[in-house]
């Protein structure tokens, strides 16, 4: 016989963990992919900064 209450709690709580868990290493890739744009779009200016003031 099943009992109703102890096995069906605990494959909930670990689900729910391991979808938390898949949410925050999403959520830390978007962060590096942003910082990595960061860093790219900081040196294209760099460059255009370079560019201009050799111009003038």
């Amino acid at each position: 016989m099943r009992k109703s209450g102890g096995g069906g709690g605990g494959g909930g709580a670990l689900s729910s963990k391991c979808s938390r868990v898949g949410e925050i290493f999403q959520i830390a890739a978007i962060m590096n992919a942003l910082t990595l744009v960061g860093v790219a779009m900081g040196f294209v200016l760099l460059r255009i900064e370079a560019a201009v003031e050799e111009s003038e």
